[in-house]
């Protein structure tokens, strides 16, 4: 860990081990081995690692060893191609191949191409811990997200059965107009489409163990939009809390944005309104879209937690390692967050925090994922939300731990 934080009050250490096992579906399996806090609800169940799917990091990993052909994963692991089976057999099987990789990858990284074994170390910095899966209304005000974040869950029971998974859920519209205080919220086809949307989401997870980051920018954007448009918010907040939480093993943080924006007591009167305080919510979460170092943010949690009566927070440390990068330009609000330069991945993902209101720091964020532009010295990058592998690569190689 890159910091040495001082603690406060009495504090639950909880230990971290990284596990393998022939029916588990992570490289890196987290999880407390003892002391441990029982009332942390992220404390005492491993954190799911998602080897299955060829997006992001491990995908990018399994495609070294493939030499630039993913598909052939199965060839790979099994020694055959698996083809000629029947399409829903050989997805299984392909799934299951890229998950026996995961369950110790280092052991495979020395089958990587040399030319690629350094990169193939870099990715795996990333690969190895648990990120966030996205839950959004990107494709329409209308979208069914239940298919996707089914299957999903679904994967996660099959492969490590107990697991605890990650959700960041992002529902909300807000548009900010450049230089002003202005968020337009979607409007009332956006606000009605919402409920339905949220029942969804609910109807996917169920009844299963999850730790659900609810609508990321979605408190903080509140005091600059029109009184209607504010109330709203609140009660779609307080509806989705309502829903979500009728899953008694589902965690629920509201968003806090971070700690250069808005004020603890600012923040802590619209949790407040949000519905922070109803019981379901074990607290809010911070940095999720920013680069603020782990430090400056439990400071400015600690503040929030005290004004809302001991609420617990999580702070996403996925790329603050060297902190934000600073402009002068007000239309960046003096931060620059798409793709800066020269940024780091931070504190890997624990419950070693050193703080009696911090859960844990988890990428909420996830590293390596474009924000669509380009910098002096960088290549074109992808369009947004597309992994990024020069950038993660980056990241990865500029952190302060190996």
């Amino acid at each position: 860990m890159e910091l040495r934080l001082k603690r406060c009050g009495l504090w639950a250490l909880a230990a971290l081990a990284v596990t393998t096992g022939a029916t588990t579906g992570q490289a890196a399996a987290w999880t407390s081995t003892g002391p441990t806090s029982l009332d942390n609800p992220l404390a005492n169940h491993p954190w799911y690692v998602d080897w299955s799917s060829p997006e992001h990091a491990q995908g990018q990993f399994v495609s070294y060893l493939t030499r630039g052909h993913p598909d052939a994963v199965d060839a790979l692991v099994y020694g055959r191609s698996v083809l000629a089976l029947p399409e829903r057999e050989r997805d299984v099987l392909r799934r299951d191949a890229r998950v026996a990789i995961g369950r110790d990858p280092y052991a495979w990284l020395r089958r990587v191409p040399a030319a690629r074994r350094e990169d193939a170390r870099l990715l795996l910095k990333i690969a190895r811990n648990p990120q966030t899966f996205r839950v959004g209304r990107w494709r329409g005000a209308a979208h069914n997200p239940f298919p996707k974040l089914d299957r999903y869950l679904d994967e996660v029971d099959r492969v490590s059965p107990g697991a605890q998974a990650f959700l960041y859920v992002y529902g909300f519209q807000h548009h900010p107009v450049l230089g002003r205080c202005d968020h337009w919220a979607g409007g009332p086809r956006f606000w009605a489409a919402y409920r339905p949307w949220i029942r969804r989401v609910a109807a996917a997870i169920g009844d299963r163990r999850v730790a659900v980051f609810l609508e990321p920018d979605g408190l903080g954007t509140t005091p600059c939009m029109a009184a209607r448009a504010r109330a709203v918010r609140y009660g779609l907040f307080r509806y989705a809390i309502m829903t979500l939480g009728r899953d008694r093993n589902a965690t629920i943080y509201l968003d806090a944005g971070h700690s250069g924006w808005l004020k603890a007591g600012v923040k802590a009167r619209l949790l407040r309104r949000a519905g922070g305080m109803n019981p379901r919510v074990r607290g809010f979460f911070l940095n999720s879209t920013g680069y603020n170092r782990t430090s400056a943010e439990i400071r400015h949690g600690n503040r929030v937690a005290r004004l809302l009566h001991g609420k617990h927070f999580v702070v996403s440390t996925a790329v603050n390692g060297n902190g934000p990068y600073r402009v002068r330009r007000r239309r960046y609000a003096n931060e620059q967050r798409c793709n800066p330069p020269g940024r780091a991945l931070g504190p890997e993902p624990s419950v070693q925090t050193g703080s009696a209101f911090t859960d844990a720091f988890l990428w909420i964020g996830q590293p390596g994922r474009s924000g669509g532009c380009r910098h002096h010295g960088q290549p074109k990058p992808p369009p947004p939300n597309h992994w990024w592998e020069w950038y993660a690569l980056q990241l990865a190689k500029n952190a302060h731990w190996e």
